[in-house]
């Protein structure tokens, strides 16, 4: 059977076509969208355990220990020296890691293989150590927003506290990387439950559903005014 020239060229355009919009989706970074928690009503994936999700997590808490180790409460006047060592690694102890809802433990190790060195998954053996979290992250194509908490330390009655950072990122395609960054008051922003690195033979804990009836609305914006603006 042979085909025309006018079906030959036609072809030929089409999987140009192809081709191009498998370009372009390609150059976009487009890794979906991905809220925790979950927003009823959202239209995106909620599965805390793909790549541009825990990518972020370990991403977001390795420039927290950089940036913001544990200690006081920081403020647009206020210098963090931190003592490194040549590689860059943070000199200021060990830190534990709590992790998102519905990790699974695979995820988890992930987390703790991308942040290296000076950080230990959140255990029962482990839990004296300061420990960092992640109240609410939102990925959408190449950027994400993700709330870090950092702990500031005791109160007068020991209980702990803690003090939020909102980072802005971008990456998708490249590696990611913090374009701004916002530092909340101490406690402006409510630290989320400690979640342990999964045992090895425990299913992992159902997701929520973000379209039950009972699902939580929205997350406000925290209150308050943040301690410093956005930062490059």
């Amino acid at each position: 059977m042979t085909i025309s020239r006018t079906k030959r060229q036609l072809l030929s355009l089409s999987l140009v076509a192809i081709g191009a919009v498998g370009a372009s989706a390609a150059l976009s970074g487009c890794v979906g969208y991905t809220t925790y928690p979950a927003i009823q009503g959202a239209g995106g994936g909620k599965n805390t355990n793909v790549g541009d999700v825990f990518d972020n997590v370990a991403f977001s808490y390795k420039w927290m220990m950089r940036n913001y180790p544990p200690g006081n409460s920081s403020s647009p006047t206020e210098e963090i020296f931190v003592p490194t060592d040549k590689a860059g690694v943070p000199q200021t102890g060990p830190v534990a890691i709590s992790f998102l809802p519905g990790m699974r433990r695979e995820s988890c190790l992930r987390v703790m293989e991308i942040i290296g060195s000076g950080a230990v998954a959140l255990t029962p053996d482990t839990s004296s150590l300061p420990t960092y979290r992640i109240s609410t992250l939102d990925v959408l194509g190449d950027s994400a927003r993700v709330t870090v908490h950092r702990p500031v330390g005791n109160d007068s009655a020991g209980n702990p506290l803690y003090q939020a950072v909102t980072l802005r990122l971008r990456g998708g395609m490249s590696r990611w990387h913090v374009v701004s960054h916002r530092v909340w008051g101490v406690n402006t922003v409510q630290p989320p439950e400690a979640v342990y690195l999964p045992s090895a033979d425990a299913p992992p804990p159902p997701l929520p559903d973000p379209n039950a009836p009972d699902a939580a609305p929205p997350a406000p914006e925290p209150n308050g005014s943040p301690e410093s603006g956005s930062i490059s």
